[in-house]
């Protein structure tokens, strides 16, 4: 998928080494900046717009708490990360500025499928209803259920302005 033009800020003195995830989204052609701190990152979306913000919750001058405060009602979509003993567990905060209500933990594998899912909403302005009848639409003609996904099903009852 090429989502060029998609804007990612990656927060956290971790966001650099995360080659995994920064392989992926530049395979998905998305621009990728960083901040270390939680003031770095408050300064940097105040001066400009993103699309998308991926964070550790647990930053070297506080916690991630403000960024949410500051995105809420913007057009940016949230991932909060908190770190455990292997890895990360990901939690969808924010979905282009509206609280994730139903959002549940993400391990390092789902995240990559929840966030392909966010980046087609981003690119497509569809709402979380319409990509979900596309999906099924594909599903019922290649006879693959699509919507059986262990993260995608976490957030189905997501429901977003077109």
């Amino acid at each position: 998928m090429s989502v060029v033009g998609v804007e990612v800020l990656l927060v956290g003195p971790r966001a650099r080494g995360s080659s995994q995830l920064l392989q992926w989204l530049g395979s998905c052609e998305c621009e990728c900046h960083f901040a270390t701190t939680c003031k770095e990152a408050c300064a940097l979306l105040s001066r400009s717009g993103y699309d998308l913000v991926l964070s550790e919750y647990d930053l070297p001058d506080r916690a991630a708490y403000p960024l949410l405060e500051k995105l809420i009602g913007s057009t940016t979509t949230l991932f909060l990360s908190a770190i455990v003993e292997n890895g990360f567990l990901w939690v969808p905060a924010l979905l282009r500025g509206r609280r994730w209500p139903e959002s549940h933990m993400l391990r390092p594998g789902e995240l990559r499928e929840a966030l392909s899912d966010v980046l087609t909403l981003l690119v497509t302005r569809w709402s979380w209803w319409q990509l979900h009848q596309h999906q099924a639409t594909l599903a019922n003609r290649t006879n693959f259920n699509a919507t059986s996904s262990h993260a995608r099903s976490r957030l189905t009852n997501v429901l977003v302005e077109p």
